[in-house]
């Protein structure tokens, strides 16, 4: 009973679940017994305090277009997605203090605890995109192409009509 949406975990009006993991990958995900399960991630671990979240992406990632999909593209997403001027989920990313990439780590530091961190980032909200191609298309990211690390690749979008991808 809706229209298809773009494929922008940015600026989308409402995220396409049938559309949008053939196209752009989580960190993590859930599995059918609704257990976190690494994605493009290998491990994640939480200090004991819950204060900080550490996030070991796997080596040799790459969008679409080839560029890498490493720690620093997660973390440029990640920053994306929390700024309020920009996130369309950013509220739930507002216990987020600072992001940082190191080699193939993802360092999340909180300013309390946030158990609630898991979900926010296994959804199409969060789906990764290379920032790259998303600054140079601008508000056509998901209309004139898109750059994820799903098994499909953007086709053509027409708003009202369809969306296709090919494998």
């Amino acid at each position: 009973d809706r229209d298809v949406s773009r494929q922008d975990p940015v600026n989308q009006a409402w995220w396409d679940a049938s559309g949008y993991p053939v196209q752009h990958e989580t960190v993590l995900c859930r599995d059918p017994d609704n257990n976190f399960v690494p994605m493009l991630a290998e491990k994640w671990e939480t200090s004991p305090d819950g204060l900080t979240w550490t996030l070991t992406i796997r080596d040799g990632l790459t969008f679409h277009s080839g560029a890498p999909c490493d720690a620093a593209a997660v973390a440029a997403c990640f920053d994306e997605f929390r700024d309020p001027e920009k996130g369309i989920n950013a509220g739930f990313w507002a216990p987020v203090k600072n992001v940082e990439a190191s080699g193939n780590v993802v360092t999340v530091t909180m300013s309390h605890a946030y158990a609630d961190f898991l979900f926010a980032i296994d959804n199409g909200y969060s789906a990764i995109y290379n920032k790259a191609t998303r600054d140079k298309l601008g508000d056509q990211y998901g209309v004139k192409g898109t750059d994820g690390t799903g098994p499909f690749v953007f086709d053509e979008f027409v708003p009202g009509s369809h969306a296709s991808v090919k494998r």
